[in-house]
């Protein structure tokens, strides 16, 4: 107990990054001197798997892993839990690195993150940090707060990649993590199965056979309609547009039509205008002879 009342031990940036071995989650041990010259390594200490800050930070790292890995990190959690309690943490969360376990928390005293925690009710344990180890075995960053929810951001920060991007191409992967999680609930996937039991009941009643059928054929007819209905309506656009009639179409119906008024034309030339008919002779009016009486005379 007596290492538990010692202040932390305080790394600072440029100095060695203690060494450790440690057992992980997969059954491998994983050792800080196989990236020597490799790889930048995020180390972070942790309370406990499967706790709701816990949880965040993992996430964040896994949200964060494909911009952390094009940036040349590899992430080992540490905490005291056994291999058994990792395994089942990184495979409901589907973390993508390793997490190690340090039972006796020798390397948490070693790095610094074992004392008394800034909740008095806690009391003495694992202390929340993370460490930035560069290639050379020397430490590049110290974590000492660490923003749970977005420590990815705060370790490309760090390295000086960019973050927008790690959010932005992580979005999807995200969204798949939620759709998996959801349907991996008891009940989600008792209901999917009610569901599917229920449409698999329903296709198999005659009533339901027919209608749909009967519903395949009035859409067959609809199609075949509107078929028709296009095909009239270029025909009929075809007859009305003279433009697409072509020029041999055209002639026959003009040839015939300009012979017959060439020849009209022909025939009024020739045909000599009709004489006016003479007027018929007036008829002489009847004359009235008087008659003479011997022995009168005239009066």
């Amino acid at each position: 107990m007596a290492e538990e009342t010692k202040p932390p031990v305080v790394l600072a940036p440029g100095s060695p990054a203690p060494h450790f071995s440690l057992p992980g989650g997969s059954g491998n041990t994983v050792s800080l001197a196989d990236f020597a010259g490799k790889n930048v390594v995020l180390v972070y200490f942790y309370p406990k798997d499967d706790t709701p800050g816990c949880t965040k930070e993992a996430c964040s790292l896994r949200d964060g892993w494909s911009v952390l890995q094009t940036a040349g990190v590899v992430v080992l959690g540490i905490s005291r839990d056994g291999a058994e309690s990792h395994a089942a943490f990184a495979s409901k969360y589907k973390l993508p690195f390793e997490l190690l376990t340090d039972a006796d928390h020798a390397v948490h005293v070693a790095y610094g993150a074992w004392g008394q925690n800034p909740n008095p009710i806690w009391g003495v344990g694992p202390l929340r940090k993370s460490f930035l180890i560069g290639k050379d075995g020397n430490i590049l960053h110290v974590f000492d707060k660490v923003d749970t929810e977005h420590h990815a951001d705060q370790v490309l920060k760090a390295l000086g990649a960019p973050v927008a991007p790690a959010a932005m191409s992580n979005v999807g992967d995200a969204v798949k993590q939620v759709v998996e999680d959801v349907a991996q609930k008891p009940a989600v996937q008792k209901a999917a199965k009610a569901v599917k039991k229920v449409v698999a009941d329903a296709k198999k009643k005659p009533a339901v056979k027919k209608a749909a059928n009967a519903v395949k054929k009035v859409v067959a007819d609809v199609k075949a309609g509107v078929k028709k209905v296009k095909k009239a309506i270029a025909g009929a656009r075809k007859k009305a547009s003279p433009k697409k009639a072509s020029k041999a179409a055209r002639k026959p119906a003009r040839k015939p039509a300009r012979k017959v008024v060439k020849k009209a034309v022909r025939k009024a030339a020739v045909k000599p205008a009709p004489k006016k008919a003479k007027p018929a002779p007036k008829k002489a009016k009847p004359t009235t002879k008087r008659k003479v009486v011997k022995g009168k005379g005239r009066r």
